[in-house]
């Protein structure tokens, strides 16, 4: 028999998946929106591009599948028992319903390219200077997380600089750049929020681009040109790029694998910054 679990915490588990989701149906929005304009001459339902964007993209079903069974084991539950509880005890409670409909029609836009609203509350600390502050933070932390992993392929004796090795750039592929940048997002205040904490940071970055553009595009452009200086010096000089973080001066040249990473590191950024 399925244990019975308290209502407050169905509800938390509930609120945890529809934060956690944010991202990946980010990412499932935009893989929608891509397939929709490859076939606009050819009318596509809902069950359509959902199912075919799960095959397509697998590693976003797997993306879901780990979020919600670390939600699950920090309740000390399982998918059963919760839908157990979602479903028969708590069939009929209107406050878990609405977040079911919630995360439901969140997924079902996101699987019609339609990203979710980006408008929230910002927190009084997140002003302009401190989203400065943390965009560059995210950048520096995910140039040193690349440091490391490649110096992990070189000592394995693969070459990051030569094109088409598999087992190169399977290796970048799995860098969780997302999971780096969550972390670094609640820990800088952003965690406690009912609101996932990119979504926070996200509207942020939008809202001080529209409201002072020619100053805060500026400066968001310099650290991004500095972040891919750090990476240019990441796949070339790895061992260095603790010594050259505060001032490089390398114009970037990049390789296959640089640019991959910083295709991904750009839109995982930027993705609801639009």
């Amino acid at each position: 028999m399925e244990k019975k679990m308290r209502k407050d915490e169905v509800l938390e588990i509930l609120r945890e998946m529809k934060k956690g989701y944010y991202s990946v149906f980010n990412k499932i929005a935009h893989a929608a929106a891509e397939m929709k304009e490859k076939w606009a001459d050819v009318r596509i339902d809902l069950d359509f591009l959902r199912e075919r964007i799960l095959e397509d993209h697998v590693e976003l079903q797997e993306e879901m599948k780990s979020i919600v069974n670390e939600i699950y084991m920090k309740h000390n539950t399982n998918e059963e028992e919760f839908q157990y509880n979602c479903n028969t005890v708590f069939a009929h409670d209107r406050e878990i319903a609405i977040l079911q409909t919630s995360i439901r029609e969140n997924f079902e836009k996101s699987c019609m390219g339609i990203t979710p609203d980006l408008r929230t509350e910002l927190p009084d600390f997140m002003t302009p200077e401190f989203t400065l502050r943390l965009y560059e933070k995210l950048s520096r932390n995910c140039a040193i997380k690349l440091r490391d992993t490649i110096l992990d392929i070189k000592k394995e004796g693969h070459d990051v600089l030569l094109p088409n090795n598999s087992i190169v750039e399977e290796r970048f592929q799995k860098v969780d750049l997302a999971k780096l940048r969550l972390n670094i997002l609640e820990e800088s205040k952003l965690g406690g929020y009912d609101e996932p904490a990119e979504k926070i940071f996200q509207y942020a970055v939008e809202k001080y681009k529209n409201e002072n553009p020619e100053n805060f595009v500026n400066k968001i452009s310099k650290i991004e040109l500095s972040y891919q200086q750090v990476v240019d010096l990441a796949f070339k000089n790895p061992e260095l790029l603790d010594s050259f973080l505060e001032d490089i001066q390398v114009q970037p040249t990049q390789t296959p694998y640089q640019s991959m990473v910083l295709a991904r590191s750009r839109d995982e950024f930027h993705m609801n910054a639009m």
